[in-house]
């Protein structure tokens, strides 16, 4: 957690276990049903953009608290495909989530029903296949998205019209980073390493 007062283990099949960093004792635990799922803590590090199974055995994205778990879960409702990815903005504002289908959808966290889809030319899907990761830069200016090969930093503005810059990318990435002053991207790739 951003307060150092948790951390997070995850499974290969989609596990995610929240452990106390004072005594190692589990706060939470949960399946996803999303292999190698990774969730992403609020700034507050009390609640957790996660995914949770959904009665159509869909992953459905879902704001979790800690201290309520599960059954206290606020729902993420408009990605009608089974999610793959999320992230947090670093100011707590933004939730994103990817999905299987290259779906790409970016949540006010503050109003969860107020909810915007990206999409590049002629309201295309912005990737070719499962969205594997997305990350906020640090100031929350864009969301990088990764699927299919593609790599896509969104601009952020009030209804995420959809102004992105694109990269193809040589394998599957898992994982995103931006640098602290914005200027860099960071890919990671199973077949290349850190790009």
């Amino acid at each position: 957690t951003p307060d150092a007062n948790a951390l997070v283990a995850v499974s290969p099949a989609g596990g995610v276990a929240v452990l106390s960093a004072a005594d190692g004792k589990t706060l939470l635990a949960f399946d996803t049903g999303v292999p190698n799922f990774r969730p992403a803590f609020f700034p507050d590090g009390q609640t957790l953009a996660a995914v949770v199974p959904a009665a159509d055995g869909k992953a459905a994205p879902a704001l979790v608290p800690l201290a309520g778990g599960l059954p206290k879960a606020t729902g993420l409702v408009g990605l009608e495909e089974k999610v793959t990815a999320v992230a947090v903005s670093k100011s707590g504002t933004w939730v994103a989530a990817g999905g299987e289908g290259g779906g790409v959808r970016v949540w006010n966290a503050l109003s969860p029903t107020s909810a915007f889809s990206l999409h590049v030319g002629g309201g295309e899907r912005p990737h070719p296949g499962a969205v594997t990761a997305v990350t906020f830069d640090a100031d929350g200016k864009y969301l990088v998205t990764a699927g299919g090969g593609v790599v896509r930093a969104w601009a952020a503005s009030a209804r995420w019209t959809g102004e992105n810059l694109k990269a193809d990318v040589d394998g599957e990435v898992f994982d995103l980073g931006v640098g602290r002053d914005g200027d860099k991207l960071y890919a990671g790739t199973r077949a290349r390493g850190v790009r």
